[in-house]
């Protein structure tokens, strides 16, 4: 159980027995309550996974979201939370262990990003290792009001993969984005 909870402007921080919690409000205008935080702590107590990350934002739907960058045995997961109809919060995705292309990444790369001038918050993991590997790179990408995660990796050879859903002409924002994303920084075309 969570023994102190403070908040600042901005910050919430959360001690529990030797560990550190840290939630950045990013994009966001509505708050969580104490409650609604231990809450939230709570069911991801419940996975066993370290948590590195939190934040805060909105949803287009109005809803108050929680992202969280926990790793458990090793492999980086990430959460999402939000406060449903009825007051509570609930369990909105869980990515499941992320590939291993993300081990090279850490809780910077942890984004809440806007596709489009519908002001649509969404959560963004990127892990490129520019050093090792210039070319391998993956990034995670989750819209918390369809509950769609999509996900595209490049590898040592360029070749681009992405999660299937990707392909529909309905998604072809998501494709767009990830393509300057996975290809922007890197000056790299699709093959």
């Amino acid at each position: 159980m969570y023994s102190r909870v403070f908040s600042s402007v901005g910050l919430l921080v959360v001690l529990q027995a030797g560990n550190c919690a840290v939630a950045r409000v990013a994009h966001a205008q509505s708050t969580l309550s104490i409650q609604e935080w231990v809450s939230a702590a709570n069911l991801i107590e419940k996975s066993n996974a370290n948590v590195y990350e939190t934040r805060l934002f909105d949803t287009a739907d109005g809803k108050v979201g929680i992202v969280v960058l926990a790793m458990r045995t090793s492999t980086w997961n990430l959460y999402v939370l939000t406060r449903g109809i009825d007051g509570k919060i609930h369990l909105n995705w869980d990515s499941g262990p992320l590939s291993d292309t993300f081990s090279v990444t850490d809780r910077s790369n942890l984004k809440i990003v806007s596709l489009d001038a519908r002001e649509r918050n969404l959560v963004q993991f990127k892990a490129c290792n520019l050093k090792a590997s210039p070319l391998v790179c993956s990034v995670v990408l989750y819209d918390p009001v369809k509950g769609n995660s999509f996900t595209v990796t490049r590898d040592a050879t360029n070749r681009i993969s992405y999660s299937a859903d990707l392909e529909s002409r309905e998604n072809k924002v998501y494709r767009d984005w990830l393509d300057h994303e996975i290809l922007g920084s890197s000056g790299l075309s699709i093959n």
